[in-house]
């Protein structure tokens, strides 16, 4: 089937709006202000949102019945331009995503975010307990993890993973933290400004996750490559002392 995104770790990228405030380190270089500062678009922490018309909403549908068509699952990253847990948000636009979320039995929605307490108010019971419902939280340093994990953890999805991305310092945890996560995905940072990132930082994720039996997947370096040296996301890739790690959940499809 057709990559409808460039995110490594999914198959499709749909944003049910445009904008967002940010609320935490990982939010300091943020790709998508950036982005939207660079074509015009949508004010960044103003309270400001995009919203779009029916044939963008179309899309998961399509995904879905090709999905369907050629008996396989579908993994749909939802958003890369917003936060779905955002209370700020439209709040028609997120009921018309639990809609769509149930009408595509198919796709597998990873819900990321740095709000997991609004999610705790904000998903639906229903949708909680759906296998095609994943959610993750952002978390990018220890203080981040200690806050938003033990949040995360008290949802009833399926699948619950973190994204560590960008690392922002090492990261000290046991197999026990990892408790009822199911995934993480770590990253270093890109963009004007990224911080660095170290290889024994990864090194222990890496370690924790295998004692842990949860599925590791490390996306990038970022714009510094291991040894420290800023040479571009490209050139920096994703191998970690050679070898790639690039696992998905028990059960999901590669």
């Amino acid at each position: 089937m057709v990559k409808n995104s460039s995110i490594e770790w999914t198959d499709n990228t749909f944003n049910p709006w445009w904008g967002c405030r940010r609320v935490s380190p990982a939010c300091d270089r943020c790709y998508a202000a950036t982005f939207s500062k660079r074509i015009g678009s949508v004010g960044w922490d103003i309270g400001a949102f995009r919203t779009f018309g029916d044939k963008h909403w179309a899309e998961p549908l399509t995904w879905d019945r090709k999905a369907r068509a050629a008996n396989r699952r579908e993994r749909v990253f939802c958003a890369s331009m917003a936060d779905v847990f955002d209370a700020e948000a439209p709040s028609h636009e997120r009921e018309k995503l639990w809609h769509t979320i149930r009408e595509t039995t198919n796709l597998d929605w990873q819900l990321l975010t740095k709000r997991p307490n609004q999610a705790l108010k904000l998903l639906p019971n229903d949708l909680q307990e759906r296998p095609n419902v994943w959610i993750g939280c952002t978390t990018e340093t220890m203080k981040m993890f200690r806050q938003r994990v033990r949040l995360l953890k008290r949802l009833k999805t399926p699948v619950r993973f973190l994204s560590i991305e960008p690392m922002l310092e090492p990261m000290p945890i046991g197999p026990a933290d990892l408790e009822g996560i199911s995934w993480v995905i770590l990253g270093g940072e890109t963009g004007h400004g990224a911080r660095p990132m170290q290889p024994e930082w990864v090194r222990g994720m890496r370690d924790v996750c295998a004692a842990a039996g949860v599925a590791f997947f490390f996306k990038q370096w970022g714009d510094h490559d291991a040894t420290g040296k800023r040479v571009g996301r490209k050139k920096a890739g994703y191998l970690l002392d050679d070898e790639e790690y690039r696992d998905f959940p028990k059960g999901a499809a590669g």
